[in-house]
């Protein structure tokens, strides 16, 4: 089950601004684990407590792209004005919440020949002070007893969300009628703002809760592409 609010804002300036914003909220719910961290075993004998937030469910989703004509040296003559006019800048900003996974025992104890999930015994987004080495509060769960289900929901925890600033700076050159050279210079995750993994999600081992990984860091490029 899917239920989302999509906003769109757009708006394009005189001065060769425009601006596009975008806005979601959602929520995904279904029964299937959907994946190999998932308590597959114990679908078919009881769908409803597999029922739970879906490994698509993205909550919060925020995008923001500016398009800019820059206006130097509009209208005048010479080689100085020749460089610094027709360039443009593109930025677009992506601000998402994380998606959910699924908290399983680092060694099964249902017997059933899959994985499964540890009990739960409180809320494992209070009580902590969060950071990358404890993302979730990893005393909020234990272990139940040997042979039976623990009572931890599907996927109520979230990995970190995503902050990211793309910034592009271009101009054409005009070779010839029908001919255009194009310079870019693109910088990704300009901000260089850690785009941090999931925490480890199996409960007993020592990498319960820590994020040991993340995406890459600030990238820049530069290219020429020849346009006809």
């Amino acid at each position: 089950m899917y239920q989302g609010l999509q906003t769109t804002l757009e708006r394009r300036f005189q001065n060769g601004l425009s601006v596009l914003a975008t806005y979601t909220y959602s929520h995904a719910i279904d029964n299937e684990p959907g994946s190999a961290a998932g308590s597959g075993e114990n679908i078919w004998n009881n769908p409803v407590a597999e029922r739970g937030n879906s490994y698509l469910d993205l909550r919060h989703r925020f995008t923001l792209l500016g398009d800019y004509a820059l206006p130097f040296a509009k209208g005048k003559k010479g080689f100085a004005a020749m460089l610094a006019k027709d360039w443009g800048i593109n930025a677009i900003v992506v601000l998402t919440t994380g998606i959910p996974f699924d908290i399983t025992n680092s060694a099964a104890r249902s017997n059933t020949g899959g994985v499964d999930r540890p009990n739960s015994i409180g809320d494992p987004t209070t009580g902590f002070t969060q950071s990358p080495s404890e993302w979730f509060n990893t005393a909020a769960f234990a272990s139940q007893t040997l042979y039976t289900y623990g009572n931890l929901g599907r996927n109520v925890v979230h990995a970190p969300g995503r902050k990211d600033l793309d910034l592009a700076i271009h101009r054409d050159f005009v070779v010839r009628e029908g001919m255009r050279l194009q310079f870019r210079a693109e910088m990704f995750n300009l901000t260089n703002t850690p785009a941090f993994a999931a925490p480890g999600a199996a409960f007993g081992s020592p990498t319960f809760g820590v994020i040991s990984s993340a995406g890459l860091p600030r990238n820049i490029q530069f290219a020429l592409k020849l346009l006809f």
